[in-house]
């Protein structure tokens, strides 16, 4: 089984390091704060197409972020909205931030909500989640977790929001190879080119899932695009 450093960009592998270093007695409170958290890209600050996202979503879908949501929050829900959530079964998210996706996923959909991430992020989701009283239904593993081949096995959606971009052919390889853990909708985000210096297998995964039959449509965001595979 590959480690999860194999997984991981050069660019993702120094923020890793720089946030094992600043937590080394545990995920402060005010997490936040930390210049290398704003340096990963967790939040959403592009307000005009916050807006365009708001426009698209019923108001009942933007309530689960309670009142006033951030352009983070509308982010996170327009990915949710596009990828179908709602589902009749469980998610698998790959790459799941600061937990707000899982936060606003688990409770939309209703079904167990479970985050493959690597050991440090895991660990700001974990405080997260517990602090906005989101925790329970959202799981959080690796990608060696045995229940990730049993019990949490074949969900209704695996989601990669702009994470599976960002990661090393490696990753790719291994999510083909265990089939996308047999989901039943496979929406991936993923912007498929521009940030080459960063993120060098972008352009690779795009025209991997291309000739997979992945269906692609355009993002919002620059250079981005949704590719869906639909089995259900």
């Amino acid at each position: 089984m590959s480690s999860w450093r194999e997984f991981c960009s050069d660019w993702w592998l120094d923020k890793a390091d720089r946030l094992e270093a600043e937590w080394v007695d545990g995920v402060p409170v005010n997490w936040y704060g930390s210049r290398t958290v704003w340096d990963c890209g967790l939040f959403a600050m592009d307000y005009e197409n916050a807006a365009t996202q708001r426009a698209a979503m019923p108001p009942e879908f933007v309530a689960a972020a309670g009142p006033g949501p951030t352009p983070t929050d509308l982010n996170h829900l327009f990915h949710l909205f596009t990828a179908g959530v709602p589902t009749g079964g469980p998610i698998i998210e790959w790459g799941g931030g600061f937990g707000n996706s899982a936060r606003l996923g688990a409770k939309l959909a209703d079904q167990p909500y479970t985050i493959v991430d690597i050991p440090v992020m895991s660990r700001l989701q974990r405080v997260f989640l517990v602090r906005s009283w989101a925790h329970v239904g959202v799981n959080l593993c690796d990608h060696e977790d045995p229940r990730l081949t049993s019990s949490l096995a074949n969900p209704s959606l695996f989601l990669a929001a702009f994470s599976l971009d960002e990661c090393t052919t490696a990753a790719h390889d291994f999510l083909f190879g265990c089939d996308w853990y047999g989901a039943e909708r496979v929406v991936i985000v993923a912007q498929t080119h521009g940030k080459e210096d960063m993120f060098p297998d972008a352009v690779s995964l795009a025209a991997r899932l291309r000739d997979a039959g992945f269906v692609e449509t355009p993002a919002l965001q620059t250079y981005a695009s949704y590719f869906r595979l639909d089995r259900s």
